[in-house]
């Protein structure tokens, strides 16, 4: 399965890079990822386990040390994680993405991640990066990939928290999603074009969902997400505790 592999350059720290480079067989070979204050670029592993990844920035005069990561491909041992919790916020993906902070939509929509956690663990609540203010109360939940309701919380700040943790399962489908009963939601079309792996984390293609909620049943203040459009990403974040 395609996987996409990105971040960004830090321009206060690095303001003359040229290119970011990616190895995946330990530094032999490199390729250049499309971008460089935010990059994107598409690999497929072959042999699952634990895949390690350089990545290198470079300008026009030096090439600098890589940095080293690891992902945990398929079946195989869990790669160590330093977060605790752990927050799944992704970067843009770059130049191939079109960001939106705020989107004019103005009808009350349900926006959701679909994901699944590599490790033992609980989901604390979910984090919104950006949303617009107005009227109502917005809210997150969380889902089970059959549409069962395990969580949902309220809050007047970007951090929403639920008043119980929720056990998950490893490798199991679950959907943190979000209600602005206004719109005017952050979005970047064209984000999860492909598995997105970011441990403990790991997002499917067409990740991003969404539910209108002037389409269900009245009163109505949200539902559970299913549909998608041009790959997008809505800035949703579940937030997970692992148990080891």
């Amino acid at each position: 399965m395609p996987i996409t592999f990105a971040g960004h350059v830090n321009r206060t720290l690095w303001d003359n890079i040229t290119a970011v480079d990616l190895s995946f067989d330990g530094g032999t070979t490199w390729q250049v990822a499309p971008g460089t204050e935010q990059w994107a670029i598409i690999y497929t592993p072959t042999v699952p386990g634990i895949l390690t990844v350089l990545t290198r920035v470079r300008d026009d005069t030096t090439t600098f040390r890589p940095l080293t990561r690891h992902f945990t491909v398929g079946t195989g041992p869990i790669g160590f994680v330093a977060c605790s919790p752990c927050e799944f916020k992704q970067p843009n993906l770059g130049p191939s993405t079109t960001f939106l902070r705020t989107d004019s939509d103005p009808r009350p929509v349900e926006l959701g991640l679909r994901f699944q956690v590599d490790r033992p663990g609980t989901i604390t609540g979910v984090k919104v990066t950006h949303y617009a203010i107005g009227p109502g109360t917005p809210h997150v939940r969380l889902w089970a990939a059959d549409g069962t309701l395990l969580a949902e919380a309220t809050s007047d700040t970007f951090t929403f928290t639920f008043p119980t943790p929720v056990p998950i399962t490893a490798g199991a489908t679950y959907i943190a999603s979000f209600f602005t009963p206004w719109g005017q939601y952050a979005v970047t079309e064209n984000h999860h074009r492909g598995a997105i792996v970011q441990p403990p984390f790991t997002a499917p293609p067409d990740a991003g969902v969404y539910y209108y909620a002037d389409e269900g049943p009245e009163p109505e203040t949200g539902g559970f997400p299913t549909k998608t459009y041009k790959s997008s990403y809505y800035w949703v974040s579940p937030t997970f505790l692992p148990t080891r």
